[in-house]
C-alpha cells in the first residue's frame, strides 16, 4: 500500500511539475512576465503597493488578497470550460482577466508575505509550491529543456542560413529580384 502511494505521489509531482513547466516558459515567460513587468511601472501601482505595505491588520490584508485571488481562480476554471465548449474568444477574454488579477494577488503576496504566510493554509500552499520550485526533477526538467532550447536554436540558425543559400541557388527569380 505505501508504494503505491509513493508512485502516486511521484506521478502527481511529474504531472505538476510538467503543468509547471509549460505555464512558466509559454505563458509567464512569453507573455505575462513583459506585461507584469510594464504594469509595474504605473503609478497607481506604485501608489497600491505603498497602500498594502501600510496595512497592519493580517485579517483585512488576507480579505483584500482572497478577493482577487478567488475571482482569478474562477476566470480561470470558466477559461478552460469555455476552451473546452471549443470557444476561443471567451477563453482568451477570461484568461486576460485571470492575467489581469493575477496583477494585484501578486503584489500583495509579495509586499505582505509575512503576514498572509502566518495563515496556515497560505503557509501550506507555499511550502508546496516551494518543494515543487525546488525538487530535483523540476531543476533537471529546466536544465534539459534549456539545452534542448540553445541546440534547437543553433541548429535553426545554420539550417536556416543554408535553405536560405539553396533557394537563392535554385530560384533565378529570387537572385534577380535580390541582386540585379
Amino acid at each position: 500500500m505505501m508504494k503505491n502511494n509513493s508512485k502516486l505521489k511521484k506521478f502527481l509531482l511529474n504531472v505538476a511539475i510538467i503543468l509547471f513547466i509549460f505555464f512558466e516558459e509559454v505563458l509567464w515567460i512569453r507573455i505575462a512576465k513583459p506585461i507584469f513587468d510594464y504594469i509595474h511601472e504605473f503609478k497607481i501601482v506604485i501608489r497600491f503597493k505603498h497602500y498594502i505595505k501600510s496595512l497592519k491588520n493580517r485579517y483585512y490584508i488576507l480579505f483584500l488578497f482572497l478577493i482577487p485571488f478567488i475571482l482569478m481562480e474562477v476566470s480561470a476554471t470558466l477559461a478552460i470550460i469555455s476552451l473546452s465548449y471549443g470557444i476561443l474568444p471567451l477563453f482568451i477574454g477570461f484568461y486576460l482577466l485571470k492575467g489581469l488579477l493575477m496583477v494585484p494577488v501578486l503584489i500583495i503576496f509579495k509586499v505582505q508575505k509575512d503576514k498572509l504566510t502566518s495563515f496556515y493554509l497560505i503557509d501550506k500552499g507555499n511550502e508546496c509550491l516551494n518543494k515543487i520550485m525546488n525538487s530535483k526533477l523540476l531543476l533537471n526538467t529546466k536544465a534539459k529543456i534549456k539545452e534542448l532550447k540553445e541546440k534547437f536554436i543553433e541548429v535553426f540558425k545554420t539550417k536556416k542560413a543554408s535553405i536560405f543559400s539553396v533557394i537563392l541557388k535554385k530560384s533565378k527569380c529570387i537572385r534577380k529580384c535580390l541582386f540585379n
